[in-house]
């Protein structure tokens, strides 16, 4: 049993209960902005002028929540990030959502992904 228990490990077969909650997570997001996107426009449902709204509340939901799960503030300040500035659409005119939004982008996503892509070299090349 322990031979077959760490086989599975190396092929990535066993996961963490944190993997698990994660994935399911982000598999939530990811289905939540297929729905609003690809179904909720098309039919008209939801409005062109929600669209950039509703997707950095739910990147923000998945963010902060993954940030919890790890225990990593960066990831929760980026959640908290998007929050903002869905809040910031939700009071200027949605022309300028779409440029809300890629500046959003930055402290986000890039900038926590950077640290963690950061974090990783230096675990990996010590």
């Amino acid at each position: 049993t322990v031979i077959l228990v760490k086989k599975q490990i190396k092929r990535g077969k066993v996961k963490t209960y944190s993997q698990q909650a994660l994935s399911h997570l982000w598999f939530a997001c990811g289905i939540a902005f297929f729905i609003i996107a690809w179904l909720g426009l098309p039919l008209k449902v939801i409005p062109i002028e929600s669209l950039n709204i509703i997707i950095a509340v739910i990147a923000g939901i998945g963010l902060f929540t993954t940030g919890g799960i790890l225990e990593w503030n960066m990831l929760r300040v980026s959640g908290v990030l998007w929050w903002a500035a869905a809040m910031v659409m939700m009071v200027t005119n949605w022309h300028l959502h779409t440029l809300i939004f890629a500046i959003a982008i930055i402290p986000g996503y890039l900038i926590p992904g950077y640290s963690l892509n950061k974090k990783y070299k230096n675990i990996h090349n010590a």
